[in-house]
């Protein structure tokens, strides 16, 4: 009786959830634009023009089209035997002839295109699905279970991640910790969405005190696919003990509209900067550069990198301040270098530097040596000029017009650098290096403001902000914001909660969409726990900040999240973003360097 009577509650919702869909959809008399029966040349009109179709239990949903040719009168021909039908998203179904059968397991929305004779035709698909997943452990009647259990059972509590965290589709993997509750040893974790109900069945992983899952990659592209660009889904975990049943709190993820491309490169504090290209399943970072690739040194530490990602500077040794070089991305070329204490390297410049930029279009490196912040040319080293004093930190903004840095109020050592004691935000006009503007002013001793970066759109600087006159690796430390022709800051209290320890931020070099708008994405390196895994060594961590609650003086961050292709044994900083990954080409003649191979004309870091 209860199984038919949760069935019959499925289903209601999703019928609700079907009229909603169509609710949104096309209305035939609300736009007066399409009341004129007259085309204004040849066109094709699919029909029907707008299918929402149900998919259930792994059966394919089917549906026929009608391709019709409409003349400049209005008159209409049937071409359906001639015209090509395709969907744009391929994963959600296929075409035989005029009939689409989507496919058994995927949610999402999409277009039908018709080709005939030069034109072009086109109509809107949505496809809704509820589907069970049984996790490998999980009895085959685990459904049936849950479904004659008796409420009021222990409840299952889950740990990570939090709840009001947004993703992009192709971050790929994301575990779920939760705590069994009680002596539960079968689990039910749904998601509810607009277009999808998901109910997977799994026993526990066990995880520390409690229980880990990580989805399949087919799990994944489900659940990617069904809420991309969506609003939030909301998913619970169920657990059952004999015959009673507990359930935790829902809460709720949101997929962004737009895959996250490109590269990122983070120092890793045993000495190397590591490597990632976003989006690759089951791919660790690989070692970009090490002090076996840079000779003579025993550290490579602080990097920075063109926007594009094809040059690189690198402070190398003791931060006091460090040597400098530069890079080919491709090739890992040196092409100029600087030294640091002492001098030594072949240029003879003895003005290294701790924090370096470069320029929009990369042709320019800014440097601060930990009193002074000088500028020269990126691509071998000359016409360094000084251009500011008791200027550090330095980060040029995307239209090159500006440049925000950090001063401090005296000079403060960091393991041999030069970090900010009560530090102020500034910026200056770099066509100039005039018309400096204080952008976020120190209160005093206890106020210690420093690490700004320019958000991709140039609308926001972000920055930390910490109680502590050391501003390395500040256990207190906080993210902030604030717009970046000046106003009010705003804490990322939904990305850096107290007790802090979050530094390092870095945005991604793209604007991308989600459901409620804009969204940038920022990472910062953080102590915190991750989940049932634990605290120990600084991670990255990344979170989507909406700008235009940034505009409106809002919190702008959603819930951060853990990125899950580094070592969580290693202490990880300074997280560089470029729009594409700048690989070294090969060939037969021009092998790759060890741990990667050749493909497509490209070296690859090999798979784990």
């Amino acid at each position: 009786m209860q199984a038919s009577l949760r069935q019959s509650a499925l289903s209601l919702a999703f019928l609700v959830l079907s009229l909603a869909v169509a609710a949104c959809g096309p209305s035939s008399d609300g736009d007066d634009s399409g009341d004129d029966d007259t085309p204004d040349g040849p066109s094709l009109r699919i029909e029907p023009g707008d299918v929402t179709l149900h998919v259930e239990n792994g059966v394919a949903a089917t549906q026929a089209y009608v391709v019709l040719a409409v003349d400049e009168d209005g008159g209409e021909t049937d071409v359906t035997a001639e015209a090509t039908l395709t969907v744009a998203h391929s994963a959600l179904g296929t075409f035989a002839g005029a009939t689409f059968t989507s496919a058994p397991d995927r949610a999402g929305r999409t277009t039908v295109r018709a080709e005939w004779d030069g034109l072009t035709g086109e109509a809107a698909l949505t496809l809704m699905l509820r589907h069970v997943v049984i996790e490998p452990g999980a009895p085959a009647d685990a459904p049936g279970r849950f479904d004659g259990a008796t409420p009021g059972g222990a409840a299952p509590s889950i740990v990570y991640p939090a709840s009001g965290v947004i993703v992009p589709p192709n971050l790929n993997a994301l575990e779920l910790h939760y705590m069994r509750g009680g002596s539960n040893d079968l689990f039910e974790l749904t998601f509810t969405g607009d277009l999808v109900e998901l109910a997977i069945y799994l026993p526990c992983t066990t995880l520390g005190a409690g229980c880990a899952w990580l989805p399949s990659e087919d799990t994944w592209e489900l659940l990617a696919t069904a809420a991309r660009g969506e609003t939030p889904l909301w998913y619970q975990v169920r657990g059952l003990s004999g015959t009673s049943v507990g359930e935790s709190t829902a809460q709720w993820i949101q997929f962004a509209a737009d895959d996250l491309l490109g590269g990122i490169y983070y120092w890793n504090a045993a000495g190397s900067i590591m490597r990632y290209e976003f989006g690759r399943r089951g791919q660790s970072a690989e070692t970009y550069l090490n002090v076996t690739q840079t000779a003579g040194t025993t550290c490579v530490g602080c990097h920075t990198l063109t926007r594009d990602g094809s040059r690189m500077a690198v402070g190398l040794d003791i931060p006091g301040p460090a040597a400098v070089e530069t890079f080919r991305v491709s090739t890992r070329e040196s092409l100029w270098s600087a030294g640091g204490l002492g001098g030594g390297f072949p240029s003879g410049d003895t003005d290294g530097a701790n924090f370096t930029t470069f320029s929009p279009d990369g042709e320019v490196l800014a440097g601060s040596d930990g009193s002074n912040m000088w500028v020269r040319s990126s691509t071998d080293g000359t016409g360094k000029t000084q251009v500011l004093p008791n200027a550090l930190m330095p980060d040029w903004s995307p239209n090159g017009d500006r440049l925000v840095f950090a001063r401090s109020a005296q000079s403060v050592p960091f393991g041999g650098a030069l970090g900010t004691n009560a530090g102020s935000l500034f910026t200056v006009d770099t066509a100039t290096w005039q018309g400096i503007q204080p952008l976020v002013a120190s209160t005093g001793a206890t106020d210690n403001n420093y690490y700004p970066a320019y958000s991709p759109d140039g609308s926001l600087v972000v920055f930390n902000k910490s109680a502590l006159e050391d501003s390395y690796d500040a256990v207190d430390a906080r993210v902030w914001v604030v717009p970046a022709a000046g106003g009010a800051p705003v804490q990322l209290a939904n990305a850096s909660p107290a007790p802090g320890g979050d530094s390092w931020p870095k945005w991604a070099p793209l604007v991308h969409a989600y459901q409620g708008g804009d969204v940038l994405w920022l990472t910062f390196s953080s102590r915190r726990a991750y989940g049932l895994r634990g605290a120990g060594n600084a991670q990255i961590w990344m979170v989507g900040v909406d700008p235009a609650r940034a505009a409106a003086g809002m919190d702008p961050s959603f819930a951060a999240f853990w990125l899950p292709f580094q070592d969580f044994a290693s202490g990880n900083h300074i997280a560089q973003w470029v729009e594409s990954v700048d690989r070294q080409e090969c060939n037969p003649d021009t092998p790759c360097p060890t741990g990667e191979f050749c493909e497509g004309g490209v070296c690859l870091p090999e798979v784990d």
